[in-house]
């Protein structure tokens, strides 16, 4: 029954967003084609992959309050996105390479005697995020120009025009997350284990060290893709592992997979109200926001209980 639940969730989500689109003019085959089918892809491959890493980080660094963007990773990608757009060059390439900055300062600061220890880990990448916000606002404020943009780039925004560049940047990445979803849930239990404390993973015979860099590293190269492609879009890797483990349980061998149900279903409905009861579309990271705030707070106290 809880999984017909979330299959509705996202039959209903997909079915209101391609009926009710943001345009107001007379719907066409072209409007579909050109835009609503593209947004309600975006919103599945954002949704979907947030709702992924959120779940995997949570799990190996076995802290309930991770997000995926705790990193760094989505700070560097949209500072260089910032500095491309008020230097008037590709956004994409200055984005892919601000994120991959981030990432390597957060693992070269993190790293310490070939490991990787999860308070540091987490240390180094909120000081990362809070460092490139920042400079986000400091670009700004020294240009004078881009604020509009960037307001919608920070807290994200799926209506945006796609282009060729665009297109093959999310079949890259949708190719690449795919690719890693299927290898992760196929190895669910490690992170069932590693629940667990490392010891008792390491006595097993898991290579502890090497898979918390593997999902380090493939974690950032995915939030890369969602930041380049929708901006950063906040709450939804932190809440949708949690309602799953609400609703299936605490086995990664279920969860996993229907992340990408829920988190899928949940941003396009975010979307839709984005667009729906103003006069013009909000960023739908202010709905996920509006929604995840006070899911955080409940599991602050929660956890302190």
């Amino acid at each position: 029954m809880r999984v017909k639940l979330l299959w509705l969730i996202l039959i209903a989500a997909i079915t209101l967003s391609l009926l009710h689109g943001p345009t107001g003019v007379k719907v066409t085959p072209q409007i579909y084609l050109q835009f609503r089918l593209p947004r309600v892809l975006l919103a599945l491959f954002v949704g979907g992959a947030l709702a992924f890493v959120g779940a995997i980080l949570q799990a190996i660094l076995r802290n309930p309050l991770v997000d995926p963007y705790i990193l760094g990773t989505s700070g560097g990608a949209a500072l260089g996105r910032v500095i491309a757009m008020l230097m008037g060059i590709n956004p994409i390439v200055f984005g892919f390479l601000g994120s991959v900055a981030a990432t390597l300062t957060v693992y070269r600061i993190a790293r310490y005697r070939g490991r990787l220890p999860r308070e540091t880990l987490l240390l180094a990448g909120v000081m990362m995020s809070i460092l490139t916000s920042s400079l986000v606002m400091l670009t700004l404020a020294l240009s004078q120009k881009g604020w509009q943009e960037a307001f919608y780039l920070l807290m994200g925004y799926l209506g945006r025009l796609w282009d060729v560049t665009h297109m093959w940047i999310f079949i890259i990445g949708a190719a690449i997350t795919l690719v890693t979803a299927i290898y992760f849930i196929y190895r669910a239990q490690v992170f069932n284990i590693m629940l667990s404390g490392e010891e008792e993973a390491i006595s097993l015979g898991i290579d502890v060290e090497r898979v918390k860099l593997l999902v380090f590293v493939l974690s950032a190269l995915i939030v890369s893709f969602v930041v380049i492609l929708a901006g950063s879009i906040g709450f939804v890797g932190l809440m949708v592992p949690h309602i799953l483990r609400l609703m299936m349980g605490p086995d990664h061998r279920r969860i996993l997979p229907y992340t990408w149900v829920l988190g899928g279903g949940l941003l396009l409905l975010a979307d839709f109200l984005s667009y729906t009861f103003t006069a013009f579309e909000l960023p739908v990271g202010v709905i996920t926001s509006l929604a995840g705030v006070p899911f955080f707070l409940y599991l602050l106290r929660y956890h302190r209980q």
